[in-house]
């Protein structure tokens, strides 16, 4: 993304030796996430208010048939990181909605919430020793005196079990064994 955020003005990249150019126009890209068999790649233009999924190569890195899955439609509440448990599902923070969000990326159903006592919600990560641990991350910039009086968890660590697990995920040097 660009350093101030300016619409349009980010880009994805695919590293496999070479840096390659796979999206553009974008403006800031966040929550990028693959199916567990990799062939779809999720992610975040949260300015867009939407995750969107793509076909994905991961040999090659080829990304086509770019489509939203799931909006999000209300005022204020900016998604920002993301990651994926082993059923496909998609969890998403929410910047400004105070938790963290479960969605269906086949219908865009919202499907679970985790409700954090901290307004700006930043990323989340399944992990822990049974990848069954919703690892949440919350900031306090923005955020007025008022807000943070009613909140004053934010910029803390949270952790929430889960009834479900993550996916593990791929470390740079795996990635270079194709």
């Amino acid at each position: 993304m660009h350093k101030e955020a300016k619409l349009n003005e980010g880009t994805l990249y695919f590293y496999n030796g070479s840096l390659q150019e796979k999206l553009d126009n974008l403006s800031v890209p966040n929550g990028i996430c693959c199916s567990q068999d990799n062939r779809s790649m999720y992610y975040i233009d949260s300015y867009d208010y939407n995750v969107k999924a793509c076909d994905f190569e991961l040999k090659t890195g080829k990304i086509s048939n770019k489509r939203v899955v799931v909006v999000i439609s209300e005022s204020g509440h900016t998604p920002d990181g993301m990651c994926i448990d082993e059923e496909g599902m998609l969890w998403v923070a929410i910047w400004g909605g105070g938790s963290v969000r479960r969605y269906n990326p086949f219908d865009g159903k919202l499907i679970g919430i985790v409700n954090m006592d901290a307004l700006n919600v930043t990323l989340c990560t399944l992990g822990g020793k049974n990848m069954d641990q919703l690892f949440i991350t919350t900031a306090r910039v923005g955020l007025s005196e008022e807000q943070l009086q009613q909140y004053p968890l934010s910029s803390s660590l949270f952790i929430s079990e889960t009834k479900v697990k993550g996916l593990p995920t791929n470390s740079f040097s795996s990635l270079s064994n194709f």
